[in-house]
């Protein structure tokens, strides 16, 4: 690929191909859904939770794999006490470019514990419009959110992005985004055993 000088029409995007959202219905309940217009300048991805019984603590993880044909590479993994983050969201900047992005106009989480029958939605969060960190390479990836609950860190859901981050000059791509990345992960299935078994929504 020929090389391009950043201007202000310059920018790289994530064009999401597929959400895989699994959860372990004891504790929770969710809906996930993901449009996906003709342009994936204006993708919207939400997700819809109901809380089951109450949490007392979470963990999350999040990983972003790079994808270069049957080889998945993780590049990057951070947990963070969420119950703690939510009170000082700066403790991890990183994670930080995803939660400010999310937080307006949703009702995420505010503090621990979580009560029963309580009800958390993201709602029509555009990927397009996230400040992808400049150290990310122009690749197919997999971006993984998981939380785990419980001295034993149980995980309780996991949401899995599977896509390409798409450098866009003047509103247009410079590579193709139409090929999908689907059955050809199923390697990542296998990256470890969750117990309990995990409810899928799609």
């Amino acid at each position: 690929m020929a090389h391009v000088h950043p201007t202000m029409n310059d920018h790289i995007i994530p064009i999401i191909n597929r959400v895989d959202c699994k959860f372990d219905e004891r504790f929770i309940n969710i809906t996930c859904s993901f449009t996906e217009p003709n342009t994936g300048t204006n993708q919207t991805v939400s997700l819809e939770a109901e809380i089951l019984r109450e949490i007392r603590d979470i963990r999350l993880t999040a990983a972003y794999y790079v994808v270069t044909g049957d080889s998945i590479n993780r590049i990057l993994k951070r947990t963070v006490d969420l119950c703690a983050y939510v009170k000082r969201p700066n403790i991890d900047r990183l994670i930080k470019v995803f939660y400010d992005h999310m937080l307006p106009n949703n009702r995420f989480v505010t503090g621990c514990p979580i009560s029963e029958k309580e009800h958390i939605y993201v709602r029509n969060v555009q990927p397009s419009a996230i400040r992808v960190p400049g150290f990310l390479p122009e690749s197919n990836f997999i971006f993984e959110t998981s939380y785990q609950m419980g001295v034993l860190s149980e995980t309780f859901i996991n949401v899995r992005y599977y896509g390409r981050l798409v450098r866009f000059v003047n509103d247009q791509p410079l590579v193709s985004h139409t090929n999908r990345l689907g059955a050809g992960h199923k390697g990542m299935n296998k990256s470890r055993r969750e117990r309990p078994k995990l409810s899928t929504t799609r």
